[in-house]
């Protein structure tokens, strides 16, 4: 699942040459919030988000800020993965090379505090045996779709962070056989968000998934640092990764996890208030992490 947050910044769009389109409206807002007295970096978060987008791209760590009530915006990328790994079912090591030539994260702002969410997938996978390079199995396909939400929890207050609440359920009725879960998946997790300064943010989601492909559940973490390195280009620095519990011959917990641990970092720029690039790029630092993997993408928020 994909996913990021556009993160941490201030509004200053005369500091340089690239001009982000803000209605009258959102302008006004702006300058209220700013007017008012002990007004903090996290009210100015606040007000910038409502003037320009923010997603949950590039990276793994999904931000706390919902569509605005009425909006629809799609968040759209591909992603490029490459490892190996002990196949257990054929018995030997593979080489992997993962694709998704296109994932698209559909959200719609039902309110200020509820966003509804829709997530498809084309996939592609080739698989290799390491020891010949012999091509074992090429494959395209649809993935199942996954259907969610994102709940406003609370705002940021002193030490207690800006979080919000997002769930979602793979669909194993539709999508290519392989790709698709076999049975209903849940995944959930919350996200939280800490305004550092006007210029950083440390955000960090905990959550867990199950069910699927097999019935272990992965426990998910992610922390993140951004910052905003110019108006409207930002930056990110990410830690994250799965500790899924491992199943005997029973299919019961054998008492031990599997981790897949890895570090990633990327740049989003704004090129409209409604509109956003993205790139990534990142590696593995355990053993069943993949080698590496690159991604890029576009969001787009359709105006009111």
């Amino acid at each position: 699942m994909v996913g990021i947050l556009v993160l941490g910044s201030h509004v200053g769009w005369a500091q340089t040459d690239t001009t982000i389109n803000i209605s009258k409206r959102a302008w006004q807002l702006y300058f209220e919030n700013s007017s008012q007295p002990n007004h903090s970096p996290a009210d100015d978060h606040r007000a910038y988000h409502q003037m320009v987008i923010a997603t949950d791209r590039p990276d793994q760590t999904e931000t706390p800020f919902l569509v605005p009530q009425g909006r629809l915006q799609m968040e759209m990328g591909a992603w490029y993965e490459k490892g190996h790994e002990l196949d257990t079912d054929l018995g030997y090591e593979v080489k992997y090379l993962h694709n998704t030539y296109n994932t698209t994260l559909w959200k719609y702002g039902i309110s200020e505090h509820i966003e509804a969410r829709l997530i498809t997938e084309y996939l592609g996978e080739k698989i290799w045996k390491k020891s010949n390079d012999s091509l074992i199995s090429d494959i395209k396909g649809l993935n199942g779709v996954s259907v969610g939400t994102k709940i406003f929890v609370c705002e940021e207050n002193g030490f207690i962070p800006k979080t919000s609440f997002i769930g979602h359920v793979g669909l194993p009725y539709l999508g290519s056989k392989k790709f698709r879960p076999a049975f209903l998946a849940s995944r959930f997790r919350f996200t939280m968000q800490h305004t550092l300064s006007d210029i950083f943010t440390f955000s960090y989601n905990l959550g867990l998934e199950y069910g699927g492909k097999q019935e272990n559940t992965a426990y998910i973490y992610t922390t993140t640092v951004g910052a905003n390195l110019f108006t409207n280009c930002s930056a990110f620095v990410e830690l994250y990764g799965f500790v899924s519990e491992k199943s005997n011959q029973q299919d019961q917990f054998a008492g031990n996890f599997l981790h897949d641990h890895r570090f990633d970092g990327g740049i989003s720029y704004v090129l409209q208030s409604n509109l956003q690039a993205d790139i990534s790029a990142g590696f593995g630092i355990s053993k069943a992490s993949p080698d590496y993997f690159l991604s890029c993408g576009l969001s787009y928020r359709l105006p009111k």
